[in-house]
């Protein structure tokens, strides 16, 4: 059985991120620790592992959750370091969810150091596009108005997020 429930706390489940993040640090060392690539859940836009009880078609309700607890999962680890790279949201099909969290991390000025997207086996190119957008271009129409530079995104203020899909030979693009 899987718990898919949202924290009743977000402060605690900030403190959680918090206390992982030292932990880890403290154990492997920053300079270990900050070469990893850390996300904040598993395809919250699935219900099999996020908010089961909602159906994946309230979107809205299901993103205002999800950046809830990414602002939480993200305040967590910048107490700890601010050399630890995260992002998200692993993705697994819904570029509509994506739209909507690049635009709350943009109107809400809070770090994403990466964008991870599944791409399964099996699974058609189709089901990465919102409409007849494909993830790339859906970077592009997003409000953060980015731009993709050297197999990342850059958005208008000029930060750069790193953009891989996650379930095939990933390449992990350096600034």
């Amino acid at each position: 059985m899987i718990n898919t429930s949202t924290p009743t706390d977000y402060k605690l489940w900030e403190e959680i991120c918090y206390e992982y993040t030292r932990h880890i640090i403290e154990r492997y060392g920053i300079e270990t620790v900050s070469k990893w690539y850390i996300q904040c859940f598993n395809e919250p836009d699935n219900d099999d592992f996020f908010m089961s009880y909602v159906p994946e078609w309230k979107l809205e309700v299901r993103l205002k959750e999800y950046c809830k607890l990414y602002t939480a999962f993200v305040n967590g680890i910048l107490r700890a370091s601010e050399k630890v790279c995260f992002g998200g949201p692993a993705l697994a099909y819904n570029l509509a969810f994506l739209g909507g969290f690049l635009d709350y991390v943009k109107e809400n000025a809070i770090r994403i150091d990466f964008i991870s997207i599944h791409n399964y086996a099996g699974m058609s190119s189709e089901m990465y596009k919102k409409g007849d957008m494909t993830a790339s271009e859906l970077l592009l129409q997003s409000e953060s108005r980015g731009e993709l530079v050297d197999g990342g995104w850059v958005d208008a203020g000029g930060e750069h997020v790193h953009l891989f899909q996650v379930g095939e030979l990933c390449q992990v693009f350096n600034e």
